[in-house]
C-alpha cells in the first residue's frame, strides 16, 4: 500500500512539472509578465526646464513736440535713419545765438537743428505758418536754425566775402552732425547768403523765413546776425525777427 502512494505522489509532481511554465530560460516569461500580457516598465521622462521669456526691447520714439521723420543713413548725417524734429516759439524775437537753451528746454537732448530734404522743409513751413498766424503776426517771421559761418568768411574784405571759398555752399557749417547739410545749401533765399555786416557784427547764423508776398525768400533760408532780436539795418521789418528754433533729437 505504502508503494502505491509513493507511486501516485511521483507522478503528480511529475505531471505539475509538465504542464507548470518555467521562471528561467529556454523562451519562458518571467513572472513580472503574467499581468494582462503587458509589461509593467514605467518609462522615466526626463524633467522639463522652465523657459525664462526673452525681454523685448521697446521701439525707440520721438518725445511729445517732436515729430519722426524717416532719413536716408550715411556718413553724412552720423548714419541717422530716424531723426526727430520740433518747433519752440516765444511771443517777442529772440537771439539764435540763446538757441541752444530753448532747444534744451524742449527736451535735454535737443539741440537746433537743420532740414535734410523737401519733406522737412514743407511740414515746418506749415507749422511756422499756422504759429504766426496765432501769434497774430500775420506771414511775417522767421525762426533760427543750425549753421554757423565758417571763420575764413568772418571779413568785412569783400573781395573775400565774394569769393568761392565764401558761396552758399561752402561758407556754412552745421554744428550738429545727425544731418546733411547738401539740401539746406539748395534753399537760400535769392542773392543770400550775402554776409551782411553792421558796425560791430556779421551775419553768421541761419534763420527761416515766411514771407508770404515773395516767394522767392518765403520757405527759404537767409543768413541773420546771431547776437541781434533785429536786423539793425531794417530793425521794423519782421521778417528777420525770429520768434523761435527748430530743434532736433535723436529717438529715445
Amino acid at each position: 500500500m505504502r508503494s502505491i502512494l509513493i507511486v501516485l505522489t511521483f507522478l503528480a509532481v511529475s505531471t505539475e512539472a509538465i504542464f507548470r511554465p518555467g521562471y528561467g530560460g529556454g523562451g519562458h516569461r518571467p513572472p513580472s509578465s503574467y499581468h494582462g500580457g503587458h509589461d509593467n516598465c514605467k518609462t522615466s521622462q526626463a524633467p522639463t526646464t522652465p523657459t525664462t521669456p526673452v525681454p523685448t526691447t521697446p521701439a525707440k520714439t520721438c518725445p511729445e513736440g517732436f515729430k519722426a521723420f524717416e532719413r536716408v543713413p550715411s556718413e553724412a548725417n552720423s548714419h541717422t535713419s530716424v531723426w526727430c524734429m520740433g518747433l519752440t516759439t516765444e511771443d517777442t524775437a529772440i537771439k539764435i545765438s540763446d538757441g541752444d537753451a530753448l532747444c534744451s528746454a524742449m527736451h535735454a537732448s535737443a539741440v537746433p537743428t537743420m532740414f535734410e530734404n523737401d519733406a522737412e522743409r514743407e511740414y515746418f513751413a506749415t507749422a511756422w505758418s499756422n504759429t504766426l498766424t496765432a501769434m497774430g503776426q500775420g506771414q511775417l517771421g522767421s525762426v533760427g536754425m543750425d549753421g554757423r559761418l565758417i571763420s575764413e568768411c568772418k571779413s568785412k574784405d569783400k573781395a573775400i566775402l565774394e569769393s568761392d571759398a565764401c558761396s552758399g555752399t561752402k561758407s556754412f557749417v552745421l554744428r550738429d552732425k545727425h544731418t546733411d547739410p547738401s539740401y539746406a545749401w539748395t534753399i537760400w533765399a535769392e542773392t543770400e547768403p550775402n554776409h551782411h555786416y553792421w558796425t560791430y557784427d556779421i551775419e553768421e547764423c541761419i534763420q527761416f523765413a515766411i514771407w508770404n508776398n515773395r516767394p522767392n525768400r518765403t520757405k527759404l533760408l537767409n543768413d541773420i546776425y546771431c547776437n541781434m532780436t533785429v536786423a539793425p539795418n531794417d530793425p521794423a521789418n519782421k521778417v528777420y525777427w525770429n520768434f523761435g528754433m527748430i530743434c532736433g533729437m535723436l529717438p529715445i
